[in-house]
């Protein structure tokens, strides 16, 4: 496992943790969100680039990845033991998917350098250029926010670009604010990752964040700590790992 204060995450912006999933993990998840159902889902989700579906927080399996033990445990080697849950959905690049343009996904600015948010990514299958995998530019992430933002949304390469491909069963973790893209998806077969982003240190964040993050259509419906019907329909480790923030109480 890795030192607390992965120099990777802070200096380049992301890092790979190998062996997070075992191999009946990914097969279940590779059986709940096969191409076959993928395919399926409503055409509204897909773009050029491919889907982003939400997943239904009720799902036992999804809670299993969302609360992943060893996960959490390497969120805690990086110096985040209590982070908090912000989105998750599925992304997935049907065969001939074209690339995802450049761009970063932190819609805040924030400019210490403890990231305020991280994204996970668990890809069902092996990731190369071929396929689609991840591209970024590392470093973006310590960039003032006006500059990420002016940078041109496009698919074209970058002299400061690298390649992520990532094996199934590890996990990448990047700082949020990071300029990332993908490859197009020339395979025959369909590319698959669960995204996970959480905030790594809630409490700290500004307010009208914490009241944003809250509200997240992933998350279950803002308020639900105050009703214990609500509260104990949740499985008590997805509350664990739930923010919590009252615009009316600070907290």
């Amino acid at each position: 496992m890795r030192e607390i204060g992965d120099p990777e995450l802070f200096k380049d912006g992301y890092c790979i943790v190998p062996g997070i999933l075992d191999t009946t993990m990914v097969a279940a998840l590779s059986e709940h969100f096969s191409a076959a159902t993928l395919a399926g889902e409503s055409e509204d989700n897909f773009g050029e680039a491919g889907a982003f579906i939400v997943a239904d927080y009720n799902n036992p399996l999804l809670v299993d990845l969302l609360t992943h033990p060893k996960t959490m445990d390497a969120l805690a080697h990086l110096g985040y033991p209590t982070p908090k849950l912000h989105s998750y959905y599925v992304s997935t690049k049907p065969p001939g998917a074209e690339a995802l343009p450049w761009h970063s996904d932190l819609f805040y600015s924030y400019d210490k350098p403890e990231p305020p948010e991280l994204f996970l990514l668990y890809y069902l299958q092996d990731t190369t250029p071929e396929n689609g995998c991840l591209r970024v530019v590392p470093g973006s992430h310590l960039w003032p926010q006006q500059k990420r933002t002016a940078q041109t949304h496009d698919i074209r390469e970058r002299p400061d670009e690298v390649d992520v491909p990532i094996a199934v069963g590890d996990v990448f973790i990047g700082d949020r604010r990071i300029l990332h893209a993908t490859h197009r998806n020339g395979s025959e077969e369909w590319r698959t990752a669960i995204t996970i982003a959480y905030a790594p240190d809630f409490d700290t964040l500004p307010a009208q964040v914490k009241a944003l993050i809250v509200r997240n259509q992933c998350l279950p419906p803002a308020g639900w700590w105050q009703n214990p019907a609500e509260a104990d329909a949740l499985a008590l480790r997805l509350r664990n790992i739930l923010p919590i923030y009252s615009e009316t109480s600070g907290a």
